[in-house]
């Protein structure tokens, strides 16, 4: 649990180079998602999982009109 968030802290320090040239891992997209989501007056949740055995990070937000955490998943790419 320590490893994990400690690589995430690392992840985190090394954002702001990411937001410029807008590339990065599933962490730094998942915070630039975040907060545009924030902006945007949603609800959200930073998630950190396993995806087949591999360390994974995604968001889940509000959805404004049922209430529901839908999960948006931040693979390199495309979100859904």
């Amino acid at each position: 649990m320590y490893l994990f968030l400690l690589i995430f802290l690392v992840g985190c320090y090394a954002f702001t180079s990411i937001l410029r040239v807008r590339d990065g891992d599933c962490v730094d997209r998942a915070i630039q998602y975040k907060q545009e989501l924030i902006k945007r007056g949603y609800k959200t949740r930073l998630m950190l999982g396993l995806v087949n055995e591999k360390g994974h990070a995604w968001l889940e937000y509000k959805d404004k009109r049922t209430g529901e955490w839908k999960r948006m998943n931040n693979l390199r790419g495309k979100m859904k």
